[in-house]
């Protein structure tokens, strides 16, 4: 249902739950030209921000995360390397257009189908496709802890690995799994990338504790490179 407002007020809504939902309200919405849609996005609902949903994203990050400054500015630095990881190159989208399922290619792109329906739950299985050989795994669906534990086991009979997504918002691994990976020779890469405009802070929890506003921008500014923007205080 779409419901147009024509004067102030407070109402309750309810939103699509799954991307298949969201395309279709974007549709229906489109039909009567408007000139911006804005989606937002709940807590940790990343999936959103997947290039086929959305044009843009803005992250939003603030103290409501944690009442650890550091945490919540170290976990907001980890968010965006993955919404932010490179996109593969031409020949590799290409050589993976057509693949609609988990698989392993060597450094000549002969690829080793993996014939799992998900990789999730069944990531041990994935562990004996790895060998010396394998340079690219190719994941249809998400990246798991799981997933990347299998990969930090396997790590000195592997040379070098690069594990690829169709967008970021298909890694679901906490912060310590994505620094973990970094110590190995393994690297994370996306087939199409999000495009992030910028990040906006609240310094203010509605647990009742605030954050320095200029502690807390010094900080994220320090970790990352992205336009940060305090939307009640550097808009005014």
């Amino acid at each position: 249902m779409i419901i147009e407002a024509v004067s102030k007020g407070l109402a309750l809504v309810a939103g699509p739950s799954t991307i298949k939902e969201m395309k279709q309200l974007i549709n229906s919405l489109e039909k009567y030209n408007v000139s911006k849609i804005l989606i937002d996005g709940a807590l940790f609902r990343k999936s959103i921000a997947s290039f086929s949903v959305a044009n843009a994203t803005i992250l939003s990050t603030g103290a409501s995360y944690s009442s650890n400054i550091d945490k919540v500015v170290n976990d907001t630095s980890l968010l965006l390397e993955e919404l932010l990881l490179d996109q593969v190159d031409d020949k590799l989208a290409n050589v993976l257009e057509n693949e609609n399922g988990p698989l392993i290619m060597d450094k000549d792109y002969n690829k080793t189908i993996i014939n799992l329906d998900t990789v999730l739950y069944n990531e041990e299985e994935v562990k004996s496709f790895l060998n010396k050989d394998s340079r690219y795994l190719y994941l249809h669906g998400a990246l798991s802890n799981k997933l990347i534990q299998v990969i930090i086991d396997k790590r000195f009979e592997l040379d070098e690995l690069t594990i690829i997504v169709k967008d970021a918002t298909h890694i679901i691994i906490d912060a310590e799994y994505l620094e973990k990976l970094k110590l190995t020779n393994s690297k994370l890469q996306v087939i199409n990338k999000i495009n992030v405009l910028f990040l906006s802070y609240n310094p203010h929890s509605s647990l009742g504790y605030d954050f320095d506003n200029e502690e807390f921008k010094e900080k994220l500014l320090k970790k990352i490179e992205l336009p940060i923007i305090n939307v009640l205080k550097d808009l005014e």
